[in-house]
């Protein structure tokens, strides 16, 4: 069943909070950011989404 999100709904869902682009710019191949990025926005409100770069 598909969801009916507003406008607030969806600005909320994919605007970057500062930790967020924080750890985005911390990558440090430039040409993955925009992958990851899209990822991280993706999962973030269905599951657990590391927030840091490499867990144990």
């Amino acid at each position: 069943m598909q969801r009916h999100r507003d406008f607030d709904d969806l600005v909320e869902h994919f605007t970057l909070l500062p930790h967020e682009y924080a750890l985005i710019v911390s990558i440090p191949a430039p040409h993955n950011r925009l992958g990851f990025t899209v990822l991280h926005k993706f999962y973030m409100p269905s599951t657990f989404f590391s927030t840091a770069m490499m867990d144990p």
